[in-house]
């Protein structure tokens, strides 16, 4: 994150489905881990940023490719403005 602040780089996207599970199918410190991994992207915590929430692994594909695709367009008028 720190080299992230400084460089802006490497972009790097973040998801985290909805999916409801079997309580008892749940590693309880695995799900701990994951909770803590998000928590820091809340707006008070140690890594702010975004992150996208999705419900089924077909509306992680469509975000995906959305997301995907309007990064490369910026990335590529940036290099465009660059020239």
């Amino acid at each position: 994150y720190d080299f992230w602040k400084s460089n802006n780089r490497p972009s790097i996207l973040f998801y985290q489905s909805n999916k409801l599970i079997n309580p008892a199918t749940i590693d309880s410190d695995q799900y701990q881990k994951v909770r803590e991994f998000f928590n820091q992207f809340k707006p008070d915590g140690k890594n702010p940023g975004l992150y996208y929430r999705y419900e089924t692994e077909l509306d992680f594909e469509k975000k995906l490719r959305i997301d995907l695709t309007r990064f490369i367009a910026e990335r590529v008028k940036k290099n465009l403005l660059l020239k």
